[in-house]
């Protein structure tokens, strides 16, 4: 076994950052489709990367996506459709008018599906997916809540129906909400 990082890795590196730089995020099979590598190759490669601080990993149940270290969380593009901010707001807004009561349960994979309804993409893309649980959980982060793992490992919320809507004004779901539960 080598003691350092033979050319060959060195190359395999560069190549694996500069896709996922240029793509943003990538999955590991993107990865292993892309450049014909085994799994263990390029687990190993990302895990270098991930190591020096060039890369960070999502994971999402048992998928594991790989982004540029640092990507701005605003806005993304997902099969070259923009999602924005204000789509997850919309969203979001879109849980709230289910609530019954003084506790809602807010799921990445529901606000992924309203999001495709509304802008006509492929609603569980892992690319999606990782963006809402990320944004989710800073949308969320002054709202009281409790935080669960589903079967598969997923962040779930359940939100306190009035905490939200005290940051969620121009939400019509929060108007009748206030009036319900009186909040």
């Amino acid at each position: 076994m080598p003691r350092g990082i033979t050319d060959r890795v060195s190359d395999r590196l560069n190549q694996v950052f500069w896709y996922i730089k240029n793509e943003i995020c990538a999955t590991t099979k993107q990865l292993i489709d892309a450049f014909g590598l085994t799994h263990s190759q390029v687990f190993y490669t990302l895990q270098m990367l991930r190591d020096k601080g060039l890369i960070e990993e999502h994971v999402i149940g048992k998928l594991s996506i790989w982004c540029i270290a640092g990507h701005v969380l605003n806005d993304v593009y997902v099969c070259d459709t923009l999602i924005s901010v204000a789509d997850l707001e919309h969203a979001l807004c879109r849980v709230l008018e289910n609530a019954r009561g003084h506790k809602v349960t807010v799921r990445s994979s529901r606000i992924a599906d309203t999001i495709a309804g509304h802008v006509h993409i492929k609603p569980r893309s892992p690319l999606l997916l990782s963006y809402i649980q990320d944004m989710l959980s800073i949308m969320l982060s002054n709202v009281k809540k409790m935080t669960f793992r589903d079967y598969q490992g997923i962040k779930f919320y359940v939100v306190d129906t009035c905490s939200i809507c005290v940051h969620y004004d121009e939400c019509p779901a929060c108007e009748t909400l206030r009036k319900k539960l009186n909040c």
